[in-house]
């Protein structure tokens, strides 16, 4: 059974999803939900729970379905007839919320060290590391 804070997470994650105008990545979604920074710094151990994913093994299902169809429309006919923006669009959102429904990664987190080295030194040391998203 859910507890409350999943049973809002649950709201939030099936309200969000195909909503165009305002998207929320997993961390938001569990800060809205009323999980802590620390929590939702690393959204996986949520989002990967049991009643997490049974409470959305159907939708996920219908969506990979979904997506495999729209997918197979994009055919050299389609892309001539249709605008390759609005179905790479319809692909996009299935993959997206796909990605947030099966604990895959809805944004690419990287490290970037800023390296210096000195005139008469052999050696580099890193000055700055800052994450970043991209």
């Amino acid at each position: 059974m859910a507890t409350p804070m999943q049973q809002k997470l649950l709201k939030i994650i099936f309200e969000n999803l195909g909503n165009t105008k305002s998207t929320m990545s997993k961390g938001e979604m569990l800060l809205k939900a009323g999980y802590s920074k620390s929590q939702s710094d690393n959204p996986q151990q949520i989002f990967s729970s049991l009643t997490i994913r049974e409470a959305t093994d159907e939708f996920t299902k219908q969506l990979d379905d979904k997506r495999r169809r729209a997918i197979t429309y994009i055919t050299d006919s389609k892309l001539e007839k249709s605008s390759a923006r609005d179905l790479t669009y319809v692909v996009d959102t299935l993959n997206k919320a796909h990605q947030l429904l099966t604990g895959e990664d809805t944004e690419r987190q990287g490290i970037n060290l800023n390296i210096i080295k000195y005139e008469n030194d052999n050696d580099t040391l890193p000055i700055q590391s800052e994450e970043a998203s991209t």
